[in-house]
C-alpha cells in the first residue's frame, strides 16, 4: 500500500459540483464556490490506477456557465505537468446536441474543460509511484541507499531490538 496525495489546482464559474473518485472511490464531493484547490489521500495498491473528476448536475436551462476546469494536478507535490493532457473528457451531451454517433459514448482529448456534465478520466498512473515518476519524468530521483518500505521498517525494528547495549 502506497498513501498518495492528490492536489486538483481548478478555474471555475457558476458554483459546479465535482465529484473526485480513485479506482472507483468517491474521495470528494464538493460544490466549487471559488477558484482554488482540492487535496485526497489515499491508500492505495501496488497496481494501474483510474483518477476521475466527474462533474455533474448542471441543469442546461439554468446552468449553461457553469464550467469546471483542470489546471493542475500535484501527485505527491509533483505537478505532473504534460502528464494532465493524457486525461480523457466523457461529456454528458444532451440528446438535442448532434455530437451522438451511434450512441457511442463521446471521448474529448486534451480538453480539461468541463463545460458539459461529464467526468475526465486519467487511467494511466501507477503504483508504487516512484517507477511511474521516473517512467514520464527524467528529473525525479530517488536518493540512493534509501528506503522506506514497510519490509524494511520492520527489518529495522527487529534489528533495533535485537541490539544490545556495548
Amino acid at each position: 500500500m502506497e498513501r498518495t496525495n492528490f492536489k486538483f489546482d481548478f478555474t471555475k464559474a457558476g458554483l459546479p459540483l465535482i465529484k473526485l473518485l480513485v479506482d472507483g472511490k468517491i474521495y470528494a464531493n464538493h460544490r466549487c464556490t471559488r477558484d482554488g484547490s482540492i487535496s485526497i489521500d489515499c491508500e492505495l495498491k501496488d497496481g494501474k490506477h483510474v483518477i476521475e473528476i466527474v462533474h455533474y448536475g448542471k441543469n442546461y436551462s439554468t446552468d449553461a456557465d457553469t464550467h469546471f476546469e483542470l489546471q493542475k494536478l500535484y501527485i505527491n507535490e509533483v505537478d505532473i505537468k504534460q502528464e494532465l493532457f493524457n486525461f480523457i473528457q466523457y461529456p454528458d451531451i444532451p440528446p438535442w446536441d448532434n455530437w451522438h454517433v451511434d450512441n457511442h459514448p463521446l471521448e474529448w482529448k486534451n480538453n480539461l474543460y468541463l463545460g458539459h456534465n461529464g467526468k475526465l478520466v486519467y487511467n494511466k498512473f501507477i503504483t508504487p509511484s516512484i517507477p511511474w515518476f521516473h517512467e514520464r519524468f527524467s528529473n525525479i530521483h530517488q536518493p540512493q541507499g534509501m528506503r522506506s518500505d514497510e519490509e524494511f521498517l520492520q527489518e529495522m525494528k527487529k534489528d533495533f531490538a535485537n541490539e544490545t547495549d556495548r
